[in-house]
């Protein structure tokens, strides 16, 4: 029986499976023992075995190839399918990984430990066909994945934002301890520790989404700048890189003259232009911790004698502290700052001509575009199918 299993891991054994024997393995319901071994443990490359098929069988021949579509939208890539004596065995790349398949026939025994050989067979192939293995990759599309700055920062700030919307930090209502019952100090105390929780937070998330909103905005340049640069920046690095450093408000106003596809200039007097400035000179205050007491002021305190504090308004102390701590981090600023910046793409959206648009639309969803090394181009390489802008 061993002999029996080595013939099937025998990669010399193996002949490609006929379209018409395709057709009957699918509807023939002679029983089988099936086996499937997944790529768990990274044992086989993907590529280096779709290589060796490629390069000793030709085109993948798997059921599957008769129902993909010419995207990347499937659950199965490629799938070859070869035939041992009565014995199958399949190849597949899948969405989640490698997979393979062998169909035997009962009285063959099999343990799971023997797909060992099998590896060791296909890697002991590529020395061997190492030379069509290189020209089969030649023909290849290069393209490295590297994850959307865009789209990470988008979604960071839209879990931050839903955080913020679902936080009640309305100012507690005093109580008079002296004539409270124990119960009603206790849930008095309760709900103050709430507040200040809630408060602390709303601060922290305030501060953050006003923060990385004009972040978001500058992201979202030098990724429309990154796609649609003209062919000038794409072969000379220093020229991109002295473009991508220029002011904000230049780099925006110029993208026209930079940058394919804009049907007309960018008008910096317009309102959405304008607020999208005055919000990205304002981050500074934020991103280098200036200090303008004028814009965090709320309440004047006199002392008598030099340490005894006098207000107009009576609160505790915690509650004079927390009632302000918001103090322009509040969350209608901070939701503000997000929808000026949601406000801006869209305005710059409407300069495109419409396949960049969309193009553009699709890429800012995408969370793992690629980049592709003999074009220079962008492209979006899953979900939405395999498409490019340069």
């Amino acid at each position: 029986m061993e002999k029996t299993i080595a013939e099937i891991f025998d990669i010399e054994n193996w002949q490609v499976m006929p379209l018409e024997q395709i057709s009957s393995s699918l509807k023939n319901k002679k029983e089988l023992s099936i086996y499937s071994w997944r790529n768990f443990k990274k044992e086989l490359s993907p590529l280096s075995l779709y290589k060796l098929l490629k390069a000793k069988f030709g085109f993948p021949n798997g059921s599957q190839m008769l129902f993909k579509s010419n995207s990347t939208d499937n659950l199965i890539h490629w799938h070859y399918s070869f035939l041992i004596k009565e014995c199958e065995i399949h190849f597949m790349g899948t969405s989640s990984g490698l997979e393979i398949l062998i169909k035997i026939t009962p009285e063959i025994k099999f343990e799971e430990t023997e797909w060992t050989s099998l590896i060791n067979n296909i890697k002991s192939k590529y020395s061997e066909y190492g030379k069509q293995m290189k020209e089969i990759q030649a023909e290849f599309q290069k393209y490295t994945l590297f994850i959307n700055p865009y789209n990470r920062l988008n979604h960071s700030l839209n879990s931050l934002i839903r955080e913020l919307n679902s936080l009640d930090t309305t100012e507690i209502k005093r109580i008079n301890t002296m004539t409270s019952t124990h119960e009603e100090i206790k849930e008095y105390h309760k709900n103050l520790e709430l507040w200040i929780k809630n408060t602390e937070r709303s601060v922290a998330l305030g501060t953050t989404i006003r923060m990385l909103s004009p972040v978001l905005a500058e992201s979202f340049i030098n990724l429309v700048i990154l796609v649609f640069a003209k062919e000038e920046y794409k072969k000379d690095n220093r020229l991109y890189e002295n473009l991508i450093r220029q002011q904000i408000d230049i780099r925006v106003k110029t993208l026209h003259l930079n940058c394919n596809g804009f049907k007309t200039q960018i008008d910096g007097e317009s309102e959405t232009f304008k607020n999208f400035h005055t919000l990205m000179n304002n981050r500074n205050d934020f991103l280098h911790g200036n200090v303008d007491p004028t814009r965090l002021m709320f309440e004047d305190v006199f002392f008598d004698m030099e340490y005894i504090p006098l207000f107009h308004e009576d609160d505790s102390i915690i509650i004079k502290t927390m009632k302000n701590y918001l103090k322009n981090v509040e969350s209608n600023k901070a939701f503000s700052d997000y929808n000026t910046v949601k406000l801006f793409i869209a305005f710059i959206l409407s300069h495109l001509e419409d396949d960049h648009r969309k193009y553009l639309e699709h890429l800012l969803l995408t969370r793992m575009p690629g980049y592709n090394h003999q074009t220079k181009g962008i492209g979006i390489l899953f979900n939405v199918g395999l498409a490019e802008m340069g």
